[in-house]
């Protein structure tokens, strides 16, 4: 049943990448091709599947298709790391926080996945440092303008840090959402 369920949303995916792949989210042709080649693959994966096994009253009792899942769901793993990989070159091709925010957004649902998470630790971990980074800066901001703030209340010196790191995370967050 969970293997199902993983299958299920593996295609879900896949079916996803069609319309990444049309508007250009992986930021070069070259990658799109790629991803679009994918899907199409996975694609002709889940067809050969369903032709193999187009009745699927008599599941309990048929070898045929064990085997024919068995297969889809090993041709399906093997795009995924295919998929990983492209995602790590355009995580890697990205420079900027914000770049690497929207490639974020832009395959979301492709992130879920365990296999992509692994290809991309080394990008997440770049993207909160930088985040935090950021936040650090506003901090800083805040503080070196201290000094103009003086006739300000401490609370209120506190408030305007406040307002500046959430104009700084709603920044981001309007990329991501």
């Amino acid at each position: 049943c969970n293997d199902v369920q993983e299958l299920t949303s593996i295609i879900s995916q896949f079916n996803d990448l069609s319309a990444t792949a049309r508007v250009g989210g992986t930021l070069t042709s070259t990658m799109d091709a790629m991803l679009a080649d994918i899907q199409l693959k996975s694609s002709k994966s889940l067809e050969i599947f369903h032709n193999q096994c187009p009745n699927f009253s008599h599941l309990m009792d048929n070898d045929r298709f064990d085997l024919a899942f068995f297969r889809l769901r090993t041709e399906l793993k093997h795009f995924e790391h295919e998929l990983a990989w492209i995602l790590r070159q355009c995580f890697s091709r990205a420079t900027t926080l914000s770049s690497k925010l929207t490639l974020l957004n832009v395959f979301y649902g492709a992130y879920q996945r365990e296999v992509v998470q692994r290809a991309l630790i080394h990008e997440q971990q770049w993207i909160i440092d930088n985040l935090k980074q950021e936040f650090q800066l506003v901090a800083q901001l805040v503080n070196s303008s201290n000094m103009n703030y003086l006739h300000w209340p401490p609370l209120s010196r506190q408030l305007l840090y406040l307002y500046g790191l959430k104009q700084r995370i709603d920044l981001f967050m309007n990329q991501i959402y």
